[in-house]
């Protein structure tokens, strides 16, 4: 093992580069298959997988029983948001962001066991979230401490 990241058949090393040919390795790693962006983290099975960066969090619920989970932006949303269980160690579940979605008076957030509506924010954009994804579509990995 050496002190830089090093690319796989899927996984791709980053680095940035400065107009002055310098070069320093980005934290981050490139999934090919997934085109994003990502680092390990515990995912929902238990296994350190590289899993999404940037992720929106889910930010609110569609309808008054907050089951209809929604992510928001002010900026177009692609890709993934994730959530992290309850259990400890706490472990992330990751879901794809779905289509744009409408909303009309009432916009829920949940604190607790209760779900209350506050006024739909100006300017933003809702999206639907998508079911989970399967940890296994993301790759594992596992930790190696060097001598």
């Amino acid at each position: 093992m050496g002190g830089a990241y090093e690319s796989g058949s899927r996984l791709k090393a980053q680095a940035l580069v400065g107009s002055d040919g310098s070069r320093t390795p980005m934290p981050a790693m490139h999934d090919t298959q997934l085109d994003v962006d990502c680092t390990y983290a515990l995912a929902a099975d238990g296994v350190q997988r590289c899993l999404p960066v940037d992720a929106a969090p889910i930010s609110g619920y569609a309808e008054g029983t907050c089951t209809m989970a929604l992510v928001s932006s002010a900026c177009p949303l692609f890709g993934y948001t994730s959530a992290l269980g309850a259990q400890c160690p706490r472990r992330r579940s990751v879901y794809a962001i779905g289509s744009p979605v409408v909303l009309t008076g009432a916009f829920y957030v949940k604190n607790g066991t209760s779900c209350s509506g506050i006024a739909v924010p100006a300017g933003v954009t809702f999206y639907a979230v998508g079911g989970e994804m399967a940890p296994q579509s993301f790759v594992a990995g596992t930790v190696e401490v060097e001598p």
